[in-house]
């Protein structure tokens, strides 16, 4: 092999220094009350391939492994045919797993030798079918769910979004026909039609799942007051105060003489009515100075000086404290409100807990996926294709 690989086959390395022991005891996990019977039509495709009235996307995957193929050494269109699972009786074939990778894996090919390539591709599938299976059962339920005149309109619209994914890809690929595009593909190992299925199950699974955690219902008013009343004290409020400082350091006012003396000039002020937030925008050292010394609500047992804070809550509203004396400064206080504890009324907090009750019951992506994975029969036909076995994280090579 080369001993300079292309780096587009970079993660191609990580993927096959982790561990292929993956085994798996039971092959075929089966849950009760499967969401799709009977399955969909998909179903006799994979069991007859030379059946009629297959789906024209199942064709699609089948015609890519023509006798022709067979034997060949490029085995890409024959594997990308092959059946790794089936859910509720739908076939999840290698191709719905490997597309997206394509262009690495036709690149590496070329630079790996056979044995290494085909552990490349099977550690693909594993770090990647879980996904891919949970998007195929979310595009079955959702077309479970839908009446046929709505996957019709679905339909519809996801071909007009389609043409402009077809229009990216002429451009990507520098093909300037739909049927240039074909062949492009061809040699890629997929089909216009398998690019326009993913593309279509893609859109449809994130549709399902905005669907399921659209926003509830709305919440009647005995049920905000029952979640008022049972969480009560999470809406209780202790004592507090709102109130202003004006604090003089000895240090930034030239020693313990010039502070003390420019606070008395500020006393002075205060009882000629002379506005508290003027004289701290001018003369505190606080770190509220410049709000005018303004402190928000304090409720109690929040300030670690217990000595200002017996004083906020002894001092009467609108009047200014006498001096309090630390370390190092001086300081006076103003006490603008003060509140007794109460509890926040329902009136204020109702719109707050609507937003919390919706907010639990909006099902996240998680739980809707396990929900369904919950009412599903998955079979799975190649033991490296288990959606059930938690790949490990590629590591890199040494």
């Amino acid at each position: 092999m080369s001993s300079i690989l292309n780096p587009q086959v970079g993660f191609a390395i990580l993927l096959l220094a982790s561990s292929t022991a993956l085994g798996c005891k039971e092959l075929t996990k089966k849950f009760d009350n499967p969401v799709l019977i009977p399955a969909p039509r998909r179903v006799a495709m994979a069991q007859n391939e030379a059946g009629e009235g297959n789906e024209a996307r199942d064709s699609a995957r089948i015609a890519l492994a023509s006798a022709s193929d067979v034997g060949a050494e490029d085995d890409t269109k024959l594997y990308n045919a092959k059946v790794l699972v089936r859910i509720n009786g739908a076939p999840v074939f290698a191709i719905d797993v490997l597309e997206k990778y394509g262009d690495v894996l036709r690149q590496a090919r070329t630079q790996m030798p056979p044995e290494q390539f085909r552990e490349l591709r099977e550690n693909i599938i594993r770090r990647d079918i879980r996904s891919v299976v949970e998007r195929q059962l979310l595009v079955e339920t959702m077309k479970a769910d839908f009446k046929p005149e709505q996957m019709k309109m679905l339909n519809e619209h996801l071909d007009k979004l389609f043409e402009r994914e077809v229009d990216r890809l002429k451009t990507e690929l520098k093909v300037g026909t739909r049927t240039e595009l074909e062949y492009a593909l061809n040699e890629r190992g997929t089909s216009l039609q398998n690019i326009r299925t993913s593309f279509g199950n893609n859109r449809m699974a994130m549709e399902y799942l905005q669907m399921k955690a659209a926003k509830p219902k709305p919440i009647d008013r005995p049920e905000l007051v029952a979640y008022y009343q049972s969480h009560i004290d999470d809406y209780r409020q202790k004592p507090r105060v709102r109130w202003q400082q004006i604090q003089l350091d000895f240090a930034a006012k030239g020693g313990e003489a010039q502070a003390r003396k420019l606070m008395a000039s500020i006393q002075a002020d205060l009882a000629n009515r002379k506005g508290f937030s003027e004289l701290a925008r001018q003369h505190s050292d606080g770190p509220t100075a410049r709000e005018g010394g303004q402190w928000e609500w304090t409720q109690t047992g929040s300030l670690a000086d217990k000595e200002l804070e017996a004083t906020l809550f002894a001092q009467p509203v609108g009047k200014a404290s006498a001096v309090i004396e630390r370390p190092g400064m001086i300081q006076i206080v103003l006490v603008n409100d003060r509140k007794m504890a109460d509890v926040v009324p329902f009136e204020q907090v109702q719109t707050e807990i609507e937003a919390k009750i919706q907010l639990e019951r909006r099902p996240g992506p998680r739980k809707i996926i396990d929900a369904v994975l919950a009412k599903a029969e998955i079979e799975v036909l190649e033991p490296f294709a288990d959606p059930f076995v938690v790949s490990p994280k590629p590591q890199p090579a040494e």
